[in-house]
């Protein structure tokens, strides 16, 4: 049951999936320096309070934000049984880094001098939680592969060819995967 925002004078109440949608628009605009709950307040045109009711935290905010954005990121990819391979994951980094740009610049591509990103840093947590599924993943001898797959969702990211489909782009990174292997 969705609740509909309720105006208590300057205050408005606010449900969780509002909050989440300001806190990516924030996040997504400004980047992680201006990513504050009063920055999310102001875009909810409202005080701190309905935030507070539903997170007790910033740092709980930002793992609900992880939590949404992991969705994302695995959506496309959630139809192989063996979602979290390597593989499947390298693919998903490179979709989410063309579908969703701005997301991922603010994620991977920016810091702060102070806080450096703790949203990307929790998202990388997350997926490495997914990626040690993986049996055929060897953290010791693979690792160099992690550098692989952010390479390639850069040159996605960067691509001068708007008109690349999904699964043109999965094809893609799957081909120069199998030639990495070589």
């Amino acid at each position: 049951m969705r609740r509909e925002a309720i105006n208590l004078g300057r205050d408005v109440l606010f449900d969780k999936a509002q909050i989440l949608k300001a806190a990516f628009l924030v996040f997504k605009q400004n980047g992680v320096d201006k990513f504050t709950i009063r920055n999310i307040a102001a875009a909810l045109d409202s005080s701190t309070s309905p935030i507070y009711y539903h997170f007790k935290s910033l740092d709980e905010l930002e793992n609900a934000m992880v939590e949404e954005i992991k969705g994302l990121f695995l959506e496309p990819i959630k139809k192989y049984k063996e979602y979290y391979t390597y593989e499947n994951l390298t693919v998903a980094f490179a979709l989410f880094s063309k579908k969703h740009r701005k997301l991922f610049q603010a994620i991977f591509l920016t810091s702060s001098s102070k806080l450096g990103n703790p949203v990307r840093k929790k998202m990388y947590h997350a997926m490495n939680a997914i990626l040690s599924q993986d049996p055929n993943f060897n953290w010791e001898k693979d690792r160099g592969d992690l550098l692989f797959s952010d390479g390639l969702a850069l040159r996605f990211y960067n691509s001068a060819e708007e008109g690349w489909k999904e699964e043109d782009i999965e094809q893609k990174v799957r081909e120069l995967l199998s030639l990495r292997k070589k």
